[in-house]
């Protein structure tokens, strides 16, 4: 397998690009609900729904403005092996269908999750081990996460993360992302996890319907009619001012 190997030249490129990338192809990413922080000593097993090829970078820039954690992003080998720069930014890599390497992937999971210091780092891996769009239904996860929280022999808060992205009333799509920390827990059944999930975007999404888009993280790019709009209202101020 591949292994993370964090590198503090690789986030120095890394970060500022993302960001940029970020706010130029989004209009505003938001949370969903008021953000409740976990104890800085306890790691995180973050589990999000899988709807983009944007997801992973999501996952980073989530964490940048929340629990900002080291973070460590579980990615298919294939991919990684195309793109081996990712493993400097914490990315390491499982090949599904091989046992002895999805073995050796989770006790590499399990040894970041217990190796607990000051922040303890945040492990994302995608349940569902497939792109699938996030109205579509039943979701299904694939096992794993039950395997490390079983074995953990330190306080695990396994939270699920639903995103949605949406194109609403701007030119660029709009992220949404809802965090549902699950507790401490010694063991995690794949069926009352898969409802969570569902239930967890489908509560997003009739908020984001309602119009409860939750707290503002970040803001992009201006749209077209924002551009437009500020420029018709200056126009129209230095005329009133002239007049």
């Amino acid at each position: 397998m591949i292994k993370a190997q964090h590198k503090v030249w690789a986030k120095l490129v890394f970060h500022p690009y993302l960001i940029r990338l970020i706010r130029k192809h989004f209009f505003c990413l938001y949370l969903i609900e008021e953000f409740q922080p976990v104890d800085t000593n306890v790691p995180i097993l973050l589990m999000p729904n899988h709807s983009t090829w944007w997801d992973g970078f999501f996952v980073y820039v989530l964490n940048y403005l929340t629990y900002k954690r080291p973070l460590y992003v579980m990615m298919l080998e294939e991919q990684l092996s195309k793109y081996p720069f990712f493993s400097k930014v914490g990315a390491y890599s499982i090949q599904p269908g091989q046992r002895a390497s999805v073995l050796e992937t989770m006790k590499y999971s399990l040894d970041i999750l217990q190796n607990v210091k000051n922040p303890a780092p945040l492990v994302c891996l995608f349940p569902q081990g497939e792109m699938m769009p996030a109205s579509a239904r039943p979701i299904k996860f694939r096992r794993g996460f039950e395997w490390l929280i079983k074995h953990a022999n330190t306080d695990i808060m396994p939270v699920l993360l639903a995103m949605r992205v949406e194109y609403l009333e701007q030119q660029q799509p709009e992220v949404f992302f809802h965090l549902n920390s699950l507790g401490f827990v010694k063991s995690l059944k794949k069926d009352e996890l898969e409802t969570k999930l569902s239930q967890t975007l489908d509560d997003m999404l009739q908020k984001i319907v309602s119009g409860n888009k939750g707290q503002l993280l970040l803001t992009g790019k201006k749209s077209v009619n924002q551009i437009w709009d500020n420029f018709t209202s200056s126009v129209l101020k230095i005329f009133r001012d002239n007049s």
